[in-house]
């Protein structure tokens, strides 16, 4: 049983956190709290990176991934506190 991340989930972790840190700041999460911000702007990046289709097979428009990689991308996504 492979208990550590294969180098592309390393590189997806990485890719991730910084999307996350240019689009995601700490100011935007306030100001979608604080303020009612809307965050469209953000997940509407995050529809064109394909991140919502992670699991969904390769045949029905997805990028065909697992949950380990669903898991990465959740975590770096709690991270940032992004909101959504």
């Amino acid at each position: 049983m492979q208990l550590e991340f294969t180098p592309e989930q390393e590189e997806l972790r990485d890719s991730v956190h910084a999307v996350l840190e240019r689009e995601c700041p700490i100011r935007l999460v306030r100001a979608v709290v604080e303020d009612g911000v809307s965050a469209d702007a953000l997940w509407k990046h995050m529809v064109e990176l394909g991140w919502p289709a992670l699991t969904i097979p390769e045949a029905h428009g997805g990028l065909g991934l697992t949950a380990v990689e669903l898991a990465v991308v959740v975590e770096e996504l709690g991270q940032a506190i992004a909101p959504g």
